[in-house]
């Protein structure tokens, strides 16, 4: 008896590819043509420490929901998809809030009052009671 799990083969998940590539595409239309007119006055629209956050996101994102981690979780392993949860929630997504200027955030969460409660909520203590 062999305890061995074949290891799946490669298989495109177009899918996620796609949001990616939306995602990267939107933070790219994003800094090039809202930066400018957003961003404070002689100040970058983006920094390379945000930028670097930011890629670094989408690739853990990436990572966590494409071959072979996406296929070995959904075929053998719960503990490989346990492992796709933690990278999404505790990897890329403050990745990804780290790489988003505040400018575009004030503009995605328009109202006031819902950025000051999204402020709030991603502090470190309230995000930790929320998650």
């Amino acid at each position: 008896m062999s305890l061995a799990v074949d290891f799946p083969g490669w298989q495109p998940h177009p899918d996620v590819w796609l949001v990616v590539a939306l995602l990267g595409a939107a933070y790219a239309v994003a800094v090039v043509r809202l930066g400018p007119a957003h961003a404070a006055r002689g100040a970058p629209a983006v920094t390379p420490f945000q930028l670097t956050c930011w890629c670094l996101g989408l690739t853990a994102l990436w990572l966590a929901s494409d071959w072979p981690v996406h296929d070995v979780a959904e075929n053998s392993l719960y503990s490989a998809h346990m492992v796709q949860h933690l990278l999404i929630s505790m990897v890329a997504t403050p990745l990804l809030l780290l790489g988003t200027p505040g400018w575009l955030l004030r503009l995605v969460l328009h109202p006031r009052w819902l950025f000051r409660t999204v402020r709030t909520l991603s502090r470190f203590l309230p995000a930790l009671v929320v998650f």
